[in-house]
């Protein structure tokens, strides 16, 4: 539950423009900070994902 709340999330930020569009910022990163994000939950879960984001 708390893990599809929060991938959804991440989505619906990228969709919205992202860092451009919040914060006026590029990323610079292939992928990008969220798309890593989405991606380690996605994989460890949200624990061990965030952990891994930050």
């Amino acid at each position: 539950m708390l893990k599809a709340y929060i991938l959804s999330a991440i989505r619906r930020y990228q969709k919205n423009g992202g860092a451009k569009s919040h914060f006026n910022l590029s990323c610079n990163f292939s992928p990008s900070c969220s798309e890593y994000t989405h991606q380690a939950i996605s994989h460890y879960g949200v624990c061990k994902g965030l952990i891994l984001h930050g």
